[in-house]
């Protein structure tokens, strides 16, 4: 049991690390908008996106408890967070806010 337990540590240790970088990045984008140094719709995009990604981590973490709620509950708000990141960089691009 002590490799699997190294295992599940890992993973757990990995899940969390994740999560702090995303929520990091997070933290920067916010105040390099309210700087005025990046584009807001990319700043919206990115956040969208880094969101997405924390959920995802939730997800890997919580499969460890079979039958949690939680799993599905964090893949779905993982799915709603890509989608609304992509159609936040479409909308951007369509609007003329974003250019390549």
């Amino acid at each position: 049991m002590g490799a699997y337990s190294k295992f599940l540590k890992k993973k757990l240790n990995f899940s969390r690390a994740t999560g702090f970088f995303a929520s990091a990045c997070a933290v920067v984008l916010v105040v390099l908008h309210f700087l005025n140094l990046i584009h807001p719709w990319l700043a919206i995009v990115n956040i969208g996106y880094l969101i997405g990604m924390t959920f995802t981590s939730n997800v890997t973490c919580q499969d460890i408890k079979v039958g949690s709620p939680w799993q599905k509950f964090n893949a779905a708000l993982a799915v709603i967070f890509y989608m609304l990141a992509i159609a936040l960089l479409v909308c951007g691009f369509v609007l003329g806010e974003l250019s390549v």
